[in-house]
């Protein structure tokens, strides 16, 4: 399961499976209450490693993302500086948008490494789209270079 919410919606399932059970199984004298309680408890701790997991290894995959983009950004500022007349100002002037919006993903990386298991989820896609305008940032001012 690779959505925290379907994994959450697993154990629910679970849960609601292991009542009708305990009902049935308690007119048989098979499964008890404490046990039914014991195995949600399982589901629910499983579902929770699970969602706490997935984030560890996407807050890892952004992390090299913002990386990898703030080398590429300051090879730019480089060559930026090598650029000469209204050219280099108007690079420097993309360029200093770029950091900003850079600076605006990192602290939403930053937000979304604090957030709850559960908050991570809804999250994920405004970083997402803070990455891609940073993305589409860097590819305008590189296209203003050449």
């Amino acid at each position: 399961m690779k959505n925290p919410v379907i994994a959450m919606l697993v154990a629910v399932v679970c849960f609601l499976a292991f009542t009708q059970a305990t009902v049935w199984a308690e007119d048989e004298g098979k499964i008890t209450i404490p046990e039914v309680k014991s195995k949600m408890n399982e589901a629910i701790k499983s579902a929770q490693e699970y969602t706490s997991q997935q984030k560890d290894a996407y807050v890892k995959e952004l992390e090299a993302k913002l990386r990898d983009l703030s080398q590429r950004v300051d090879k730019l500022e480089e060559r930026v500086k090598e650029a000469k007349g209204q050219v280099r100002s108007v690079l420097e002037s993309k360029l200093k948008d770029l950091r900003e919006k850079q600076a605006a993903a990192e602290k939403r990386l930053q937000e979304l490494k604090s957030a709850s298991s559960k908050a991570w989820v809804e999250m994920k896609g405004g970083l997402e789209m803070a990455l891609a305008i940073v993305e589409e940032s860097y590819r305008k001012a590189l296209d203003r270079l050449k």
